[in-house]
């Protein structure tokens, strides 16, 4: 499948009268309207402070244009304390956020 990614950013949100938020989101950019983007957490986690995040790519139903689309991504979950986040697709490394920015 040909796509880009951009604008990744990894965010934890530490307020204290709530449980912690981590927060990834991005863009992903299809050469047509007909594709359906989601993070998830992959099963493949070792012990470091890294999350590793899977994106899939699904098949929209509906008909597609023809026409260079951006689709933005997110992925959230409560109480995790990430270091860094890498993000495969099919198995391969797409992108690595070293920068995590913390909310206290």
């Amino acid at each position: 499948m040909n796509f880009t990614t951009k604008d990744w950013v990894a965010s934890i949100d530490s307020m204290p009268v709530a449980p912690s938020t981590f927060s990834v989101s991005g863009v992903i950019v299809f050469p047509d309207s007909g594709y359906i983007p989601r993070l998830i957490l992959s099963v493949h986690q070792d012990r470091s402070p890294n999350i590793r995040l899977d994106l899939t790519v699904e098949l929209s139903s509906g008909g597609a244009l023809t026409v260079v689309t951006e689709k933005p991504v997110q992925y959230n979950a409560q109480d995790i304390n990430a270091s860094s986040v890498d993000i495969y697709y099919e198995g391969k490394l797409l992108h690595h956020i070293e920068n995590i920015s913390r909310t206290c």
